[in-house]
């Protein structure tokens, strides 16, 4: 069955200037293309993030390791580009970024380094807490950005987040 966040993304995948019908095809295509990629970029996110808590053994950006600050800078783009498609109500550009961003960029490139650290690394050594740092800083601003199209995969994301919760 279609939830209401496939059948937003798929309307919102489309630039308004284009036809608003779509198929049963073009659904099924749109969630293995373009929504179902990002929930489970987040997922593995939040999985790292298990026991984190920010407020204890967060890592401020000008403190993070390196690999960590370029992750987050490329991450300011993305956010730009997304306030741009909300405010010209593209919504499809904010798609096209959120996914070009965290399966392109996060998920390929940074992704393998960070999980690699995570994992080996003991629970309080500095490289994990700041690749955990990071990660939730980009969890948290994925989050942000899919809500207004998909608010039911953003509020099932913000109560697997750790730490506040300020919407």
């Amino acid at each position: 069955s279609v939830g209401a966040d496939q059948v937003r993304c798929l309307i919102a995948s489309r630039s308004l200037s284009k036809t608003p019908a779509f198929t049963e095809h073009e659904l099924q295509a749109n969630l293995t293309e373009r929504l179902d990629p990002l929930r489970e970029c987040l997922h593995e996110m939040l999985g790292w993030l298990d026991k984190f808590d920010p407020s204890k053994d967060g890592v401020l950006p000008k403190n993070m390791k390196a690999f960590d600050r370029w992750a987050l800078s490329r991450l300011n783009g993305v956010v730009r580009a997304a306030a741009s498609g909300y405010r010209q109500c593209q919504f499809h550009d904010v798609l096209d970024a959120c996914h070009d961003f965290f399966l392109a960029e996060i998920k390929n490139r940074y992704w393998p380094v960070a999980s690699r650290v995570i994992q080996y690394n003991k629970p309080k050594d500095p490289g994990r807490l700041s690749a955990q740092s990071a990660l939730r800083v980009l969890a948290s601003a994925l989050l942000r950005m899919i809500a207004p199209i998909c608010p039911a995969t953003a509020e099932e994301g913000w109560q697997h987040l750790p730490g506040a919760k300020e919407k």
